[in-house]
């Protein structure tokens, strides 16, 4: 708003016909409102973009794993690592240590429950409590049938025959898999927003990202 203020004559005529301009009151406070909305409404699709970005990168951590794991298979007449364990943890990081030389990365150190480094590929960006405080977001799912059969140093060929079977045929879970079991996975809570953590049932797949031993990564059910 601008409004044209003269001067008298015997007083100030160097500033005789000066314009003054301005926001009024009420001009301000409906920009203000504007700013508002619009913010409102872009932050939700920013929002989405940057955690579309981040699985994205998850899903590049995926299949650098099953690269190395793939590797590692080639030069250990088709078998895949041991463990003893379900979650990693920089305690006992396997089968993250037998790939970490597949991968050329070196392996996060520090303490249970302090803050440790990210290191790709072994941290899902989107992961912002879990792998801090163990070093590892992906779970490495053959693990929970090596816990059943024998020990390291225990077990025969025919415990990681059928181990392998199990991942490369079609397997039902939730749906039919056609490249067999995950090996790779990480968790639902990573990718969805923490006000709805509490409406996430054991075993629910939905939104966490899955890697095959084929290479493939999806997400689940």
């Amino acid at each position: 708003m601008c409004r044209v203020m003269n001067s008298r004559p015997s007083q100030r005529s160097m500033y005789s016909g000066r314009s003054y301009c301005g926001f009024t009151l009420v001009e301000l406070l409906v920009a203000i409102g504007i700013i508002a909305i619009l913010i409102g409404i872009l932050m939700p699709a920013i929002s989405g973009t940057i955690e579309s970005a981040r699985s994205v990168r998850c899903k590049a951590n995926l299949r650098s794993l099953v690269t190395g794991l793939q590797m590692y298979r080639d030069d250990n007449r088709g078998d895949i690592p041991w463990v003893t364990v379900i979650y990693p943890t920089v305690d006992e990081p396997e089968p993250y240590l037998a790939l970490s030389s597949y991968l050329d990365v070196v392996m996060p150190t520090g303490v249970m429950g302090e803050e440790i480094e990210r290191i790709d590929p072994f941290m899902c960006p989107s992961d912002r409590v879990y792998g801090v405080h163990t070093g590892f977001s992906y779970v490495y799912q053959p693990s929970s049938f090596m816990q059943v059969t024998a020990e390291p140093g225990e077990w025969v060929r025919s415990d990681m025959t059928y181990i392998l079977d199990l991942y490369t045929q079609p397997q039902q879970i939730g749906r039919t898999y056609p490249r067999g079991l995950p090996v790779f996975s990480d968790f639902r809570p990573f990718h969805v927003d923490r006000d709805r953590w509490s409406s996430i049932v054991p075993g629910d797949r939905t939104g966490a990202n899955i890697a095959f031993l084929d290479g493939s990564v999806h997400s689940g059910d």
